[in-house]
């Protein structure tokens, strides 16, 4: 069986096991966004974020994946060629609180 992988992004929402807190003060952290890039196919994608995912759980009906525009990215983003399995850039976090 050939698997067929493209590059893709992933706006991935995270559920914190533990929420953390504001070190301003406000509302604890209950969750976060994070971008992933990947080189993938659908199947194998699910396990390569899980895999990278350790402090919480992937929403994923909260979580959206496109094919990767790599046209668009900074050029000291490296892309791996497409037989290669792989997440080749993240972003960082960004964290949201308990919506009331």
């Amino acid at each position: 069986m050939t698997i067929i992988r493209d590059n893709v992004q992933a706006l991935v929402c995270v559920r914190l096991t533990v929420p953390l807190e504001n070190p301003e003060g406000g509302p604890p952290a209950v969750g976060y966004y994070r971008w992933f890039w990947a080189t993938s196919s659908p199947e194998e994608l699910r396990a390569l974020i899980e895999d990278e995912v350790t402090d919480g759980e992937v929403d994923w009906d909260a979580t959206e994946v496109n094919r990767a525009d790599v046209d668009g990215l900074d050029p000291d983003v490296v892309v791996p060629e497409p037989h290669e399995l792989a997440i080749w850039h993240r972003s960082g976090c960004a964290f949201f609180a308990l919506e009331e």
